[in-house]
């Protein structure tokens, strides 16, 4: 399958402030219908460190009928802090697909090691 996606934001944070303070679910689904309808996008990769936005984005953009990849971000805080939250995120939001999910029914995960000379 060919994809073609984008990288949407929905609450990263550096520094204790958060790239998206307002979360406004009637914007984002409006968002996620331009990805897919203008844009003609296939695959999203949908980044936060806020889990239930994560979760909540990623079931409008299954219904969307978009491959969703979550990038559960978390900067600024040591390896400890950032495994927990990885797998806290694994568990609250391994199962959020079922209904009207247009027979996709599998979401990835993006993570990605920071080089050490960082």
């Amino acid at each position: 399958m060919r994809r073609k996606g984008v990288c949407y934001d929905v609450g990263r944070e550096l520094e204790g402030r958060s790239w998206r303070p307002d979360f406004r679910p009637g914007e984002v689904r409006r968002e996620l219908e331009i990805i897919v309808g203008d844009l003609h996008c296939t695959a999203v990769r949908i980044c936060s460190a806020d889990l239930p936005r994560l979760g909540w984005t990623a079931q409008v953009a299954l219904d969307a009928g978009l491959e969703v990849w979550l990038s559960p971000d978390l900067w600024d805080h040591d390896a400890e802090d950032t495994l927990a939250h990885l797998v806290s995120a694994a568990s609250s939001l391994a199962a959020p697909c079922p209904s009207g999910s247009h027979g996709r029914t599998s979401i990835a995960f993006f993570a990605r090691r920071r080089p050490s000379n960082c």
